[in-house]
């Protein structure tokens, strides 16, 4: 088992809302010597000052990169998963070339490749992705997403996951995202939506409640103005997912667990109608 090490560059800068150029002063919320500022002006919230430079986390983000943590990417269940998000695509796309940020291992990447795409991926974590360049002769850049050297105008669909929640500076990213799009192409990103009913539920104890490592939080509506900004057209915004106990709260028994299914049911309905599921997914496309 490989060991690495995650470290962590601190400086006292603060910064200005990425989505809107405004300076907040006023401190939303701390946890683990962290704190998240929410722009008064748009909304955005966002790490300042900012405390994690992300540099410091190539080949040092994943605590341990073993044989079966590299090898259930490619899974039959995993492979299942990807599947399902590849129909996503479907009423926009059924085949083309694909772009996957943060794609780790490239599980995604062998599905979609399975399915007939073209397929390419960028990921900063060498060790993860050299299991999937070597045994599956997978497409995968080893670099943050501003420096990816990829043509652009050219991708059908450009998709990530639990990516954008790791970017200081997203804006950067969505011009990035828009330049590799062709024309028509479309842009399938899902992050964390702060405007959820496991926030309001659980706080900070919610585990993505993080500005060390999250430093950046959306919610529908700046998600959506970060593609605009970006020159992105929003086609179509949904949530998902919804927790009442935090991650490392005790094991409840299987009747506890049935009672708290049922007290979810209604709030896992309304979440879905009023967009405030703990996930945000933007579908976009460039015109």
């Amino acid at each position: 088992m490989k060991q690495t090490r995650i470290e962590t560059i601190k400086y006292s800068k603060k910064i200005h809302c990425d989505l809107c150029g405004h300076f907040e002063e006023k401190r939303y919320l701390q946890k683990d010597g962290g704190f998240y500022t929410k722009c008064s002006e748009c909304g955005f919230v966002y790490t300042s000052p900012l405390t994690v430079d992300l540099t410091a986390h190539n080949d040092g983000y994943y605590k341990e990169v073993t044989e079966k943590y590299l090898s259930k990417h490619f899974s039959k269940k995993n492979q299942r998963k990807c599947n399902l998000i590849l129909k996503k695509f479907s009423a926009y796309r059924k085949s083309g070339k694909i772009l996957e940020i943060g794609c780790n291992a490239g599980g995604f990447l062998h599905a979609a490749t399975k399915k007939g795409w073209e397929s390419y991926g960028i990921e900063p974590v060498s060790e993860v992705t050299e299991y999937g360049k070597k045994k599956f002769n997978l497409n995968i850049q080893n670099c943050f997403i501003e420096d990816a050297q990829l043509p652009e105008n050219s991708f059908d669909v450009v998709y990530s996951n639990a990516v954008f929640e790791h970017l200081p500076s997203p804006s950067k990213a969505f011009e990035k995202v828009h330049s590799f799009l062709r024309i028509g192409g479309i842009a399938y990103i899902e992050t964390v939506n702060i405007d959820s009913f496991t926030y309001q539920f659980l706080g900070k104890k919610w585990r993505l409640i993080d500005p060390l490592d999250h430093p950046s939080l959306y919610t529908p509506k700046t998600i959506r103005n970060f593609a605009s900004k970006s020159g992105l057209e929003t086609k179509k915004i949904i949530t998902r997912g919804l927790r009442f106990r935090p991650t490392d709260a005790p094991k409840l028994s299987g009747f506890e667990r049935l009672i708290e299914e049922l007290l979810k049911f209604p709030y896992s309905i309304y979440s879905k109608l009023s967009l405030k599921g703990d996930r945000v997914i933007l579908i976009a496309k460039k015109v």
